[in-house]
């Protein structure tokens, strides 16, 4: 709860068997915290199908219309007869928690007590269609999927399930990951201060600002280049918005050419690597002329 945090939401809990006309009972919580219920499964039977339901409540002053808020939430559990895989996916170790779009996805399957030979996997995915297989690196029925750069969304939520089969039996299970993608930094401007000045003289001053993003903090990269593609790194990556320094002329300039612009680009970068829309402006970097006496 946004206002309060869980001390201002009520929790309520069931635990019953689906698969069946009879609905059955519903299991009893045994102990329960405001996030976390515990149940005596033992009461449970195989095979079955069992759905977990928790009913949250925001309490306090109800909406102007007032209905309650509310959020539910289920989890279906399957029981077996016969051995299951133990199974969880995961991202990949390098990955970040929330992932950049300009990079590629790479998801893992782990089964806790059978080998891979012994198994057949399928992923699944909610948000993303699998069978465009141009979104993938990998074939759907590995234990490893990779989705390529560029397929998915910025600030986007997916989910992705993995369903392990024992080849012998046929008897399955599944695990699912829910993520949400980055968003790059964005909305923020930068400018200089002076706009014109003298090569290696004048003391230029790039201010960045109104940059947002909830992921920090923010590292700013500030680099100059030429007409002529020659790229020189004025601020490298840092937290700070602003960054000084001389500028040297462009090498095609010259007391007498006009040619002397120099493009600042500015490049900023959330806490989860994903990178803003380059920031381009122009300053005048011009070379003082020189009185040589005979």
């Amino acid at each position: 709860n946004a206002t309060a945090g869980t001390k201002a939401l009520s929790f309520t809990w069931s635990f019953r068997r689906i698969d069946q006309s009879d609905p059955g009972y519903s299991l009893t919580v045994l102990s329960s915290s405001p996030a976390l219920a515990k149940f005596n499964t033992i009461l449970l039977t195989a095979p079955a199908v069992y759905r977990v339901t928790v009913e949250v409540v925001a309490l306090g002053t109800p909406l102007m219309s007032g209905a309650k808020r509310n959020a539910t939430v289920t989890q279906t559990i399957y029981t077996s007869n016969a051995p299951v895989p133990s199974l969880r996916a995961e991202l990949a170790k390098k990955m970040k928690q929330k992932p950049d779009v300009g990079k590629r996805l790479v998801l893992l399957a782990f089964c806790d007590n059978f080998q891979d030979d012994q198994l057949a996997y399928q992923w699944y995915a909610e948000g993303l269609n699998l069978e465009q297989r141009g979104l993938l690196l990998t074939d759907t029925n590995r234990r490893a999927l990779v989705v390529k750069p560029g397929a998915l969304k910025q600030n986007t939520v997916y989910v992705f399930r993995i369903q392990a089969t024992i080849t012998a039996t046929g008897a399955k299970s599944t695990a699912s990951l829910k993520i949400t993608t980055n968003t790059a930094p964005v909305n923020g401007t930068c400018s200089a201060s002076p706009e014109t000045g003298y090569s290696l003289q004048t003391v230029f001053v790039i201010s960045c600002y109104g940059w947002l993003d909830t992921d920090r903090p923010l590292l700013y990269s500030f680099d100059s280049s030429q007409s002529e593609g020659f790229t020189t790194a004025m601020c490298p990556q840092q937290e700070s918005e602003i960054c000084s320094a001389k500028l040297p002329a462009p090498l095609s300039s010259s007391t007498s050419s006009s040619n002397s612009n120099l493009t600042i680009t500015i490049s900023v970068t959330d806490f989860y690597g994903a990178v803003s829309s380059p920031y381009r402006l122009q300053v005048k970097v011009k070379q003082r002329s020189l009185n040589v006496s005979s």
